[in-house]
């Protein structure tokens, strides 16, 4: 009886005396994140009204200008400070554990902050890449829908999402992440659809590229005013573009593809 009685008082005073030991440490741990929250607060209160005065709110702005961020309600403002705001107090985090002498979980914490830069280097190429992309969408849709061109829309959507894939995989090198099966796949898949698209396209345009084709041929043999005749159909020429050219006949308007200039015989009266 006196042996157990004797055995949980020892284990009692080692408990006391642990509980005193880890005290003081526990109490300055909490001071510490109790200033990194005052801190970090602080900071990200001021980073996010910097931001909201130099209107930040226009990258916002630009972003849902692309199709693929458009679903996003992404605020700079708000994730910047919040980012902020979060490194610094996993700083005083990793600052707490430490004084704890819980080395395992800062060490892991560290390695996570160590990451973060790579990380948001990543972010940040993708990002300005897609609106590379899109800037290159656009111009090629109003390159494509000047020269007559239908399937404009569909050729530079093609474009712009084989280059944000292209941005996606760098930006996924760059955060470390090896990125080498899902290249070969995508290579393969991408080569496979360029071949059918290009393919199917060259079906359906072949007239249209005659056309545009035509008109660097035609342009200086024959000019509005003039009086043809193609076969059966004669007329005077009242308007050409790219991939046509129309024939006042009298009593009405031909409109011939191009192409016809240059296939057929041409009497000019």
């Amino acid at each position: 009886m006196n042996t157990t009685l004797s055995t949980l008082s020892n284990i009692a005073q080692s408990f006391i005396t642990q509980v005193s030991d880890i005290m003081p440490k526990l109490a300055l741990a909490l001071v510490i994140l109790f200033v990194g929250w005052l801190i970090a607060r602080t900071i990200a209160s001021v980073i996010h009204r910097l931001l909201v005065a130099i209107n930040i709110a226009w990258v916002d702005e630009k972003l849902k200008s692309i199709e693929i961020f458009q679903a996003l309600n992404i605020k700079s403002a708000i994730v910047a400070s919040r980012l902020i705001y979060w490194i610094v107090m996993l700083m005083a985090i990793t600052t707490a554990l430490e004084i704890l002498g819980l080395n395992t979980i800062k060490e892991g914490i560290n390695n996570f902050i160590a990451y973060l830069p790579k990380l948001l280097s990543a972010i940040m190429f993708f990002i300005v890449g897609t609106f590379i992309a899109n800037v290159i969408k656009n111009v090629t849709s109003a390159a494509f829908d000047s020269m007559g061109i239908g399937a404009g829309k569909i050729i530079s959507g093609f474009i712009f999402y084989f280059l944000v894939m292209l941005f996606s995989i760098t930006a996924l090198n760059q955060a470390g992440i090896d990125t080498a099966i899902i290249t070969q796949n995508i290579t393969i898949g991408v080569a496979a659809i360029f071949f059918a698209f290009a393919l199917a396209y060259g079906f359906a345009s072949r007239d249209i590229m005659a056309n545009l084709l035509s008109s660097f041929y035609t342009k200086d043999k024959f000019e509005i005013g003039q009086n043809i005749r193609i076969g059966d159909v004669q007329g005077t020429i009242v308007k050409m573009d790219s991939t046509s050219v129309t024939l006042n006949s009298g009593d009405k308007q031909i409109v011939m593809p191009l192409h016809k200039l240059i296939s057929s015989t041409v009497e000019v009266w």
